[in-house]
């Protein structure tokens, strides 16, 4: 289980309090997501490296650069209140640039095997 998975579970089912925008409860969980996803992709993606990290209302998003070939992927998790980040299915894509909105195909998976499909999957952008 990866630290991801680990910060997940002990937010199972975890109910956060309205309004989460700028109160230290989703503030917090957003800083441990991303120290979480720091320390596997220093432990088991080096490859990897988080270029933009965007805390929303209730949600959270940003870009992952590639290091090996430059491709560079948008990861976004919906807004924690109704989503079961353990179980339900979270949104990346490939990008063009740090603040492409578009991208290309949409692709979900698990929120703990992200950085694994980010460091694996094909970047429809490279070499365009």
């Amino acid at each position: 289980m990866n630290n991801v998975e680990k910060l997940l579970l002990k937010y199972a089912n975890y109910e956060f309090q309205e309004p989460a925008y700028g109160t230290s409860e989703f503030k917090n969980f957003c800083t441990k997501l991303k120290n979480a996803m720091r320390r596997d992709i220093n432990k088991n993606f080096p490859n990897l490296e988080i270029s933009v990290w965007t805390k929303g209302y209730f949600e959270v998003s940003g870009f992952i650069t590639r290091k090996t070939d430059s491709a560079i992927f948008y990861f976004r998790i919906g807004d924690v209140r109704y989503n079961d980040m353990l179980k339900d299915q979270q949104l990346y894509r490939a990008a063009r640039y740090l603040d492409d909105c578009y991208g290309g195909q949409n692709r979900y998976c698990a929120m703990g095997e992200i950085l694994k499909m980010i460091a694996t999957e094909h970047n429809e952008f490279i070499g365009c």
